[in-house]
């Protein structure tokens, strides 16, 4: 490295020697052209702004290691998976469905007012089905349900212990 301190030294003697090096720092207009350059260069090599606020992740965490979370005011979560991706048939289509437990809050109080699938929301519906819960609207209408319990039950939902109460790889 010491050997290309005295080239650069030698360089900038010799700049400041110039006509430029002298428009530069004594003029209004050099010095205001020096101030834009900085800046500029300043702003390229600055890091960039934080990500907007909303889920940070691309996937829902699962696991028995999670911290517990809960949320305040209006706010998306991806959730926690309580146990992996589950199907069943119902009328003869192997793995017709399939059912995903996720942990929105650990404390009781919470509400859902929308999903978001694949980057489009979906509306909840309002008649709710007996077994699967209540039907999404607009494109995944007939295609996907939602349960949501409020986390004040005190004992395993009933439907899922009839459907997978014997599921043979993780009852």
């Amino acid at each position: 490295m010491p050997q290309f301190i005295a080239p650069i030294a030698a360089a900038f003697t010799a700049f400041k020697a110039t006509a430029v090096f002298s428009f530069l720092t004594t003029t209004v207009v050099g010095r205001l052209l020096t101030s834009v350059a900085i800046m500029a260069l300043q702003s390229a090599l600055a890091p960039k702004r934080p990500p907007p606020p909303g889920i940070q992740t691309e996937f829902t965490s699962s696991g028995g290691t999670n911290p517990c979370s809960f949320v305040l005011g209006r706010y998306a979560t991806a959730g926690n998976a309580v146990c992996p991706p589950m199907s069943h048939t119902d009328g003869g289509t192997p793995n017709g469905y399939l059912t995903y437990v996720l942990d929105l809050g650990d404390v009781p109080g919470g509400a859902l007012s929308r999903i978001l699938i694949d980057g489009r929301y979906a509306a909840l519906g309002t008649t709710p089905h007996a077994l699967y819960g209540t039907p999404l609207l607009g494109d995944f209408a007939d295609h996907a349900w939602v349960r949501y319990l409020g986390g004040a039950q005190t004992t395993a939902d009933a439907t899922l212990i009839s459907i997978y109460g014997s599921y043979p790889a993780r009852p």
